[in-house]
């Protein structure tokens, strides 16, 4: 029987990819200001969401999509931050959910007032 040296690390190396990696298990949403600061009827808003790794994520989600009636989400694709901007039109009190993914798994989520 040949043996082959590399067998071993190789083994190794696949079962290392398939688990979730450890730096992930620690991810946490932020924004920028933290806490997001009130919005004014007719003022310009904006507020910035990314984690505490500031890596890449595959997408964010936003539940509600459209949390607040003039503010839009910036693209929630593939980018390490996203940003929540425009006038707000009307007054009250929001709240959502973020969830970002990475390597396609849920590593963080975060909800907002």
């Amino acid at each position: 029987m040949k043996k082959y040296p590399y067998t071993s690390l190789l083994l190794l190396l696949v079962v290392l990819s398939l688990l979730q990696p450890a730096y992930t298990q620690s991810m946490k949403i932020i924004s920028k200001p933290d806490p997001p600061p009130k919005g004014i009827v007719g003022s310009y808003y904006k507020v910035t969401f990314t984690t505490n790794t500031g890596y890449i994520m595959d997408r964010w989600e936003s539940s509600p999509e459209n949390p607040v009636p003039g503010l839009r989400f910036s693209k929630m694709d593939h980018v390490a931050s996203i940003t929540l901007s425009g006038e707000p039109t009307k007054a009250g009190t929001f709240t959502f959910t973020l969830k970002a993914y990475y390597k396609r798994e849920l590593v963080a989520q975060r909800s907002f007032t």
